[in-house]
This record gives structure tokens, sequence and C-alpha cells, in this order.
């Protein structure tokens, strides 16, 4: 990549992650090719080498053009991502909190369902006072 002396700051910058990438882009090209030996049926290397060769093809006005636009789509993903995280990690403490009120409602409920047992309970002993015994019945 040739950089003229009139490229500003950015466009230098753009250059220089251009070279990065085509040399990385190069780099897995080579092991794209090994990796096609041990595994031809792997895309992944292909959409390298595809990538490659569309980044070959720009000139730099379009390639900081396109880094532009890949920077902007970055910082939406980002975004996009701390505002799910946030999300989560709401859900998250609303979750705690129904939990914590489930096992109170259940501890509740328990102690019903034993007051309930009891009061079941003496009840039967109080009936079993006003009723006769009944012989076991043979069927």
């Amino acid at each position: 990549v040739v950089v003229s002396k009139e490229m500003g700051g950015r466009q230098l910058i753009h250059a220089e992650l251009f070279a990065k990438l085509s040399s990385e882009i190069s780099k897995d090209r080579d092991s794209s090719a090994t990796c096609e030996k041990l595994n031809p049926h792997q895309t992944d290397q292909t959409d390298v080498a595809e990538l490659y060769n569309e980044v070959q093809g720009l000139d730099s006005t379009k390639l900081i053009e396109a880094i532009s636009k890949l920077e902007v789509r970055n910082r939406e993903l980002e975004s996009a991502l701390q505002i799910k995280e946030s999300a989560m990690d709401k859900l998250a403490a609303i979750n705690s909190n129904l939990q914590k009120e489930m096992r109170v409602k259940d501890a509740m409920r328990l102690s019903q369902m034993e007051l309930l047992a009891i009061r079941n309970l003496e009840l039967e002993k109080e009936l079993s006072r006003f009723r006769p015994e009944e012989p076991p019945s043979t069927i």
C-alpha cells in the first residue's frame, strides 16, 4: 500500500490497518490451503480467502469508506450489546427477587399446611369421641 503525504492522519491509520489486514489475510490464506488439505469441508478458511480477494480489489478511498462503515457498525453492535447486557442484569435481579418471594411463599404454605394438619388431627380426635367405633367389616 502506497501512502501519499497528502493523506490525513485517519487515512494513514486506515492505510496501516489495510496493510495489517492484508498481511493477516495473507497468513490466513497460507494456512487456509493447509487447512483445506486437512479438512476440505471447512468453509471458514474459504471465507477468509474471499474476504482477502475482496479487500485486494478495493482502492484506498473505498477501503477507507468500508472501514468507516465497519467502525460505525461496530459501535452500533457494541451499544446493542451493552443494552442487552443491561437488560440481562435487570432480568437476573428480577429473577432473584422472584425466587426469594417464592421461597417465602413456599415457607408460608408449608406452615399453613402444618397448622391445617394439626387442626385436622384435633378435629378427628374430637369427632372420634362422639362417634361410636364400628367393628371392622369383613367382606
